[in-house]
């Protein structure tokens, strides 16, 4: 049997056609297709844009409160460190021990009052007390009350909290035996 195959000549309307049709498919695939998409740019730009602006606000927050932690603590340091600087031969062992904290004192209580905006008044929650063990350990700590004085405003979401989460306090402390 043999089979023969008409190949019958297209109209140009069905031409017409069949461009246009391969036209808008290789618009969808290329995504460039307006009718199915139109708005989808916004929304994806309605969801994410909080995310990524919280996410901003939050590392800039947490940085401040990092390095905020690390100057009071580098305060703290620096008071025990100039308390070992006493001269112990000056004094006999009951003046030595006051002298210790009351040098370790001034020194932390005048380098936190020189801290630039609302960590100088960590300077209020500060102590430095030789502990009664006989050990001659001296304990310098100090306490800043974030809750109350936050460094950075806290966006409230009412019951569900403040946002970023931080610390209610930020506590340093150090301790050297004299």
């Amino acid at each position: 049997m043999s089979s023969t195959l008409v190949v019958k000549p297209l109209q140009t309307q069905q031409v017409a056609q069949a461009v246009k049709d391969t036209e808008v498919s290789m618009r969808r695939v290329a995504g460039r297709d307006k009718g199915s998409m139109s708005g989808s740019v916004a929304i994806e730009f309605l969801f994410l844009f909080p995310v990524v602006m919280a996410m901003l606000y939050a590392s800039a927050v947490y940085g401040i409160v990092f390095f905020s932690q690390y100057k009071l603590q580098a305060a703290v340091d620096r008071a025990v460190t100039a308390a070992l600087y006493v001269d112990r031969s000056a004094y006999d062992a009951n003046t030595l021990k006051g002298k210790v904290e009351e040098r370790a004192l001034s020194v932390l209580t005048g380098l936190l009052e020189n801290q630039s905006g609302a960590l100088s008044a960590a300077a209020e929650n500060a102590s430095c007390v030789i502990e009664p063990s006989g050990m001659g350990l001296l304990e310098c700590k100090v306490s800043y009350n974030y809750k109350d004085r936050p460094l950075v405003p806290l966006m409230s979401f009412g019951m569900l909290g403040t946002f970023p989460p931080v610390p209610d306090t930020l506590d340093a402390e150090a301790r050297a035996a004299f």
